[in-house]
């Protein structure tokens, strides 16, 4: 079973002991180990009897932990933006869909409806809208004032690209 990992330090420690006649072995095996593990993100070593094993995450807080680099495969196409259809900013530049503009659109159109109109398809629409539908944006909303497209898109907390 493959667990996801959440970003927060995960630390195992165990003590160990060393048998009689595996100790020449584990003194020569031991360094490789710690480097073979040390390259795939697992921090590794025997302090005081005590062998600690450790995935941090990534150290700048941004982007992957060398752990998450070599176990996630990154399969898949990436996802592309929506675009409002017939919308041009003020630079003639297409307006792409935010949360906002789906809760405002639920509120007048059936699902069928919107996912027609935004030129996207049945599947995709239900995957992005469960997505949102548990996002910390969503979960924010006031639900009496949904109807308001100024609140929505200014309602304090980062408005999400559908």
């Amino acid at each position: 079973m493959d667990y996801p990992f959440d970003g927060s330090q995960t630390i195992l420690r165990y003590t160990v002991v060393d048998e009689k006649m595996s100790a020449k072995e584990n003194r020569e095996n031991f360094s490789k180990m710690k480097e073979l593990l040390n390259k795939v993100g697992v921090y590794f070593n025997i302090i005081d009897g005590t062998l600690i094993l450790k995935v941090s995450p990534a150290s700048s807080g941004v982007g992957q932990s060398q752990y998450e680099k070599i176990t996630k495969r990154g399969a898949g196409r990436k996802a592309n933006a929506i675009i409002h259809p017939g919308c041009k900013n003020t630079e003639g530049e297409p307006v792409l869909i935010h949360y906002s503009d789906i809760v405002y659109m639920r509120q007048k159109m059936h699902d069928y409806d919107i996912y027609k109109y935004i030129g996207i398809s049945e599947a995709t629409y239900y995957r992005k809208k469960r997505i949102m539908l548990e996002s910390n944006y969503y979960q924010s909303l006031d639900i009496s004032r949904l109807n308001d497209l100024e609140y929505l898109r200014n309602s304090g907390i980062p408005d999400p690209l559908f």
